[in-house]
């Protein structure tokens, strides 16, 4: 299982769908009937959103945000979470398997880019524990990476330092400047 598994990588059509169908909470722009192109003004606004995505009917993710934020009428469509995201991986029994967190996220619907920034929290399917302001995860070569500090919490360890390369499930990774290897007695 992947923790950015690749069904996922074609969201944005699904999701933006899904709250434009389920969302109460959503405003549009009706003074800005003709936006141009680079506009401001976002296409769709959801607030509160709680969706859950399944894979061949099981359900696999639940994506919870404050504020979702769709930019469709600019040169490079965009989503925005300002006000956070936070993503939960279940396994087949519906338990939490994984969990991504951030105070703010970014699509870019063009590049299949997502960024995600401050206090950037992942907990991958060994229980590791990731911890960095800014990490990428590039959908089109299937890495997520970071030229940040980041800190890993393994179970007998904790390892610091700055830039981070990984697969998308976060479970063979590099640290290209390693600071140091705390050691962690049971």
């Amino acid at each position: 299982m992947k923790l950015f598994p690749a069904y996922l990588k074609h969201t944005a059509t699904v999701l933006a769908a899904v709250a434009v169908c389920f969302f109460g909470a959503c405003s549009a722009d009706t003074d800005n009937q003709n936006v141009g192109i680079d506009s401001t003004a976002p296409t769709l606004r959801a607030l509160e959103v709680s969706t859950v995505i399944s894979d061949s009917g099981v359900t696999r993710y639940r994506a919870t945000t404050p504020e979702w934020l769709i930019f469709n009428n600019v040169r490079s469509p965009y989503w925005l979470f300002p006000k956070g995201l936070r993503i939960e991986q279940f396994d087949t029994n519906l338990e939490t398997e994984a969990n991504i967190y951030c105070d703010k996220a970014h699509y870019d619907q063009s590049l299949r880019l997502w960024r995600l920034d401050g206090n950037v929290r992942v907990t991958n399917r060994k229980g590791e524990k990731f911890e960095t302001e800014q990490l990428f995860w590039d959908q089109v070569n299937a890495k997520v990476y970071s030229d940040k500090k980041i800190k890993i919490q393994q179970p007998n360890c904790i390892i610091n330092g700055s830039g981070f390369v990984s697969n998308e499930t976060m479970t063979h990774y590099e640290i290209t400047h390693p600071e140091g290897i705390i050691p962690i007695s049971d």
